[in-house]
């Protein structure tokens, strides 16, 4: 890794001490158009040049070629004016043109006879309708982040993209998904190079987080990627800022607290809850600042962020576990006090702009984070001393961008991301033993902290580079992108290496002499620690891809192919004996090893042919997001502590003492029951890995644009997304006729509607084959895991002089299968049918009298779909079921998915604000209202059924609050 770092290194630096320079995967904006004289002819060889001071080289040029047009990329979001000269004709400027994220923005001219001397000057707005590409974007612009309501933070930016929805309405969605995609296809990048972390699927951002005050625009790419970009999913690219000309700052703060909060508990939600969740306090400090070390060659930018935050947890209350001077050391409140969950995050970044020639420009940056947790992974479902703690992590993300200009039509691009992540949980000192963390979802509860104690390091680079060759017709671009990394986990010890896990029944209080009531002992998870450090790398993520955006007439084809080769490997790993498992030693095996061809074709028309109405249709393949999840799982130290190979085993609690630890301090081996997987601890733990083809889907769409009055846009389109090749568990030593089906009665529950009483299907294993585990991932068939997706979508877009608004409807359906070919009981309501829903939202801002800008930002989500876990015991089924104390193994879902869906969700955000100007400095004071109306709509349920609990509220949405902020510019 460390010589393909180096040498990527030396062949970016020393090409651009011999080349001229260029872009990244996401190059930028364009502006693209036809240049004729008066009658219209086609005037082939016009010089055009488009500057902006946002611009370090000041201007870009273009030559329109033999078909009269010319088109001029890697353009950076701002105004641009736009000048056109041929001899014989007068020069013609075209002034105010506003490019915003990577858009192509059309300019037609016509160039009257004359002298170049002469010049005709026309301002006037940009077009609205895109009439080349057929990419599907949103793009956060400047105005909207410091405007709207809530738009500067993370997860409201996101919430004013058509179609995605936040199902909790707060802070909380992090990885946007629209048109039928997944959060975990959500990538996010860097000035187009990618920044997540190689955890999971890689939909996790932590060494690098966008930074309102360094970011010029935020853009989303919905639908419709090229070539260049490999997944399907919402991929979200903070533009930053690069500096100036000129020296520039800003800064943002603001403040909320529980004293400028209302409340919207009844007397009802208190009966049920006790407390509600609600907003204690957040803060934010962002200054930014930058300009020229050397003017026109040498620019720099940076920026810090602070923010803390701190939110009441509904339900949830200290119960005064730990010593006094553990509770102190905790910061931990009385016993009784309301629980919370708290963060602290710091960033800080500069970057730096070279133009070593009008042909060469490179950008640095390096970006340090922290963000520390004191309180973490509690709710209403268990006790705050249950939780646990993250100290300050470290991660950083260093990056180098390279953009070159050959000639005006030869074009290169190069870049460079390098990422490391150290992060580490930590249980609280009474977690460390045997004591209990209440989980009322599946009315369960563990012994120990929710999480153990370990470190989990995670280090990525990202390499890319790429050749376009661009004309006024032809956009052409090949390259490659590469990614490669390292990721780690680290679990510390826990008493006994084992947890107790208990069955709570509604029936009563616990009786340890009878094993009966509530609090009934039911199983162990026996662990395999010490483990030590165990990891998983991902060799290559490689693509290779050539795509050409083709314009012929009215038409423009947006055509692309791109090869992705995969691979993922586990190192050698070893680990000491433990109290249930001997010393280990694995050697290196292969994870997964994929090699695909993805196309993608999309076409646009002109329809009239003056660039405000296209249509456009689409068919592009994606592969899906892949990281260290197969890897991970297929590890056979990583099934020694977290994955779904955790062994669980039968407990009986024989001296009633509700623990597997003695009174002596050691553990009572005749307690606990023979394995559930006898490969655990030896040499054939794992699993082998056989997933021939990558998981991938398809997208086709068809959208109509049209320009309706200047500065007013609307359309539509019908999308379908289509995901295949799912990978699933495959336990090869059982199948369907190892079970026996019987039949039990649902609760006779009127909560269930009309599933109340109805008959349920149970499969019993035949017990001489409990334990028996061959392990195999491998492609699902798509009758058992599959994910279709239709949806139309309506849009309104608008800009005037004091007006700017957004409008959009979503009427979608959703299906998707989540079935097994091993074990039938995971075959109950694993599917369910197909249900329209919709979704609505709007944001508008205004100027009103005085000066004072008035914005909003309405939306309307259906609820989630309502669930009901159902434990089903021995006692239940009337038999005796194998494995029956693992309760975690008799849990079903008694509803089909989409059955019942909570409540509509309505939310109604508004901002006030007043702009002043003082010399240079601009500053303008905001007031913000979260959820106007104060509405307490039920967000989250108690779904395990189907006792008194089942149905209560446990997440409401937050009460109406206010927050203040002050942006200064200067």
């Amino acid at each position: 890794m460390r010589s393909r770092l180096v040498g990527f290194i030396g062949i970016l630096w020393f090409g651009g001490l011999l080349l001229p320079s260029t872009v990244l995967a996401q190059a930028g904006g364009s502006i693209s158009g036809l240049v004729t004289d008066t009658t219209g002819g086609i005037l082939p060889g016009v010089s055009v040049e488009a500057a902006s001071p946002v611009l370090i080289e000041g201007k870009l040029s273009a030559i329109s070629d033999t078909a009269g047009r010319y088109t001029i990329v890697q353009l950076r979001p701002g105004t641009y004016t736009v000048t056109f000269t041929l001899a014989g004709f007068q020069t013609l400027v075209r002034e105010g043109l506003v490019l915003v994220g990577d858009a192509a923005l059309q300019v037609n001219a016509q160039l009257p006879v004359g002298q170049l001397e002469q010049s005709v000057t026309v301002t006037g707005q940009s077009q609205l309708v895109d009439v080349q590409q057929v990419r599907g974007q949103f793009v956060t612009t400047r105005d909207m982040m410091d405007v709207l309501p809530g738009a500067n933070t993370f997860a409201g930016r996101a919430l004013l993209i058509p179609g995605v929805a936040n199902q909790g309405m707060g802070d909380g969605q992090y990885w946007p998904a629209a048109h039928g995609n997944t959060w975990r296809d959500a990538q996010t990048a860097n000035d187009g190079m990618r920044a997540n972390v190689i955890i999971d699927d890689g939909q996790w951002q932590m060494g690098w987080e966008m930074n309102q005050a360094a970011t010029a625009e935020l853009s989303y790419e919905l639908s419709g990627a090229p070539a260049e970009i490999q997944g399907g999913g919402v991929i979200q690219n903070a533009i930053p800022k690069e500096g100036g000309n000129r020296f520039a700052g800003t800064f943002f703060t603001s403040l909320s607290n529980e004293s400028l909060a209302a409340s919207n508990a009844d007397a009802t939600l208190l009966k049920q809850l006790g407390a509600v969740n609600r907003n204690a306090y957040d803060y934010v400090i962002n200054p930014g600042f930058g300009g020229p070390i050397l003017k026109d060659k040498l620019w720099f930018f940076g920026a810090f962020n602070r923010r803390e935050r701190k939110v009441w947890q509904g339900g949830s209350f200290f119960t005064g576990e730990g010593t006094p001077e553990q509770r102190a050391k905790n910061g931990f409140p009385a016993a009784g006090t309301q629980g919370y969950i708290q963060e602290w995050a710091n960033s800080g970044l500069m970057r730096i702009t070279h133009s070593l020639s009008s042909k060469h420009k490179y950008r640095l940056g390096f970006e340090r984070i922290g963000t520390k947790y004191p309180l973490v992974d509690t709710d209403n479902t268990r006790p705050p001393e249950s939780g646990d703690r993250i100290p300050q992590p470290v991660g950083y993300h260093t990056q180098l961008r390279w953009t070159s200009t050959l000639t005006n039509k030869l074009l290169l691009e190069a870049g460079l991301a390098v990422q490391y992540n150290k992060w580490r949980r930590e249980q609280f000192e009474w977690n460390a033993g045997q004591k209990s963390s209440y989980d009322n979802l599946y009315n369960s509860n563990w012994s120990g902290a929710f999480w153990i104690t370990g470190w989990q390091p995670e280090k990525s680079r990202n390499a890319r580079a790429s050749v376009s060759y661009v004309t006024g017709s032809h956009n052409f671009k090949t390259g490659f992108e590469d990614r490669w990394g390292n990721v780690g986990l680290d679990h510390g010890p826990i008493a006994g290496d084992v947890r107790t896990y208990f069955y709570f029944n509604p029936a009563g209080n616990y009786n340890p002499l009878t094993n009966s009531g509530l609090g009934f002992p039911i199983g162990v998870m026996v662990l395999g620690t010490p483990v030590g450090s165990f990891s998983a790398d991902i060799n290559h993520d490689l693509g290779i891809y050539a795509q050409d955006k083709w314009t012929v007439g009215k038409w423009t084809l947006n055509l692309g192919v791109r090869a992705d080769f995969f691979r993922s490997s586990i190192p050698p790993q070893s680990a000491a004996a433990g109290a249930w498992v001997p010393a280990r030693t694995f050697p290196e095996f292969p994870g997964a090893d994929w090699k695909t061809v993805v196309p993608r074709v999309g076409v646009a028309y002109d329809l009239f042919g003056n660039g405000k109405t296209a249509l456009k249709a689409a068919a592009y393949k994606y592969v899906n997001s892949e990281s260290t999840t197969l890897a991970m799982a297929a590890n056979p130290m990583s099934s020694y502590t977290w994955s779904a190979k955790q062994d669980f085993r039968t407990w009986t609690d024989l001296d009633h003492n509700g623990s597997v630890i003695g009174p002596n301090g050691q553990i009572q081996y005749d307690e606990v029951g023979p394995p559930g997987d006898k490969n655990w601890g030896t040499a054939n733990a794992g699993a082998k890995i056989n997933v021939a083809n990558r998981p991938g889907q398809w997208e086709f769409n068809t959208v109509i644009q049209h320009e309706l009055l200047q500065g007013l846009s609307i359309g539509g389109g019908w999308y379908r997304r289509n995901y295949f090749d799912y990978y699933i568990y495959d336990n090869t030593a059982q199948s369907y006729s190892d079970y026996t089906q019987y039949s039990i009665k649902a609760p006779n529950d009127p909560r269930l509607g009309v599933y109340a009483n109805s008959t349920l299907p149970i499969y019993n294993l035949n017990p001489a084959l409990f334990g028996q585990v061959n392990s195999t991932f491998r492609n699902a068939p798509n009758n058992l895991r599959e994910r279709l997706y239709d949806g139309f979508e309506l849009l309104a877009n608008g800009r005037r002089q004091k007006l700017f608004f957004g409008a959009s409807a979503n009427y979608e359906r959703t299906h998707d299968g989540n079935c097994d070919q091993d074990n039938p009981n995971l075959n109950i309501n694993c599917t369910g049918p197909f249900v329209w829903l919709w979704q609505f939202k709007a944001h508008a801002a205004y100027t009103l009298p005085w000066d004072i800008l008035a914005s909003g930002f309405l939306q309307g989500y259906p609820g989630p779909a309502q669930i009901a876990y159902y434990n089903i015991t021995s006692a239940i089924a009337g038999i005796p079921l194998t494995n029956n104390q693992i309760a975690a193994n008799n849990t079903w879902n008694i509803l089909p998915p989409n059955a019942y869906f909570l409540p509509y969700q309505r939310k109604l955000d508004l901002r006030f604000s007043r702009p002043f100007t003082v010399g240079r400095t601009k500053l303008r004071p905001d007031v913000d209202v979260f959820n106007v109306f104060n509405a307490n709509t039920t967000t989250t349920v108690n779904s395990t059924c189907c006792g008194p609990s089942y149905m209560t509220p446990l997440t409401i949405m937050q009460a109406r609050f206010v927050r203040f902020g002050l942006q200064v510019d200067f």
